[in-house]
């Protein structure tokens, strides 16, 4: 039997610990709780997206955005129902997760990890100012 191939994910809303993680890849790993820079989080009714500051249609970010959420473990087959979850209106991207100082690992630290960023547009939303989306 070939090893599980496991890949890192960060996510922001509802995939988050008491919310629908454990329900979609029960082998999922909780590894710390993080904070992504670059990006601004959204909501959009009963589920956030975010955005690259970068963005276009993301003219209102803040001047040091961020997105308060998980790190988690999960198997390839695991990402494979994350992705069958997000659907359509999310891209899966790479993103570069920098150590905090209360993460227990040295500050500048960073890892890579997978996660969902929104293709819809925002203009008419502005960021959730503290960075934590909250069901």
């Amino acid at each position: 039997m070939p090893s599980k191939n496991w890949n890192n994910i960060f996510v922001y809303g509802t995939l988050k610990r008491g919310y629908n993680m454990l329900n979609i890849v029960p082998d999922a790993v909780f590894l710390r709780e993080t904070t992504l820079y670059g990006f601004n989080i959204y909501d959009l009714g009963s589920y956030p997206g975010i955005k690259t500051v970068e963005d276009k249609d993301n003219s209102d970010s803040q001047q040091y955005p961020f997105v308060r959420g998980e790190l988690w473990s999960v198997s390839d087959e695991g990402l494979a129902r994350l992705d069958r979850y997000e659907g359509s209106a999310y891209s899966k991207i790479m993103v570069e997760i920098e150590a905090d100082f209360n993460e227990g690992l040295d500050p500048g630290e960073t890892e890579w990890a997978v996660t969902y960023h929104y293709d819809g547009n925002v203009s008419h939303l502005k960021p959730i100012v503290n960075g934590e989306w909250k069901k």
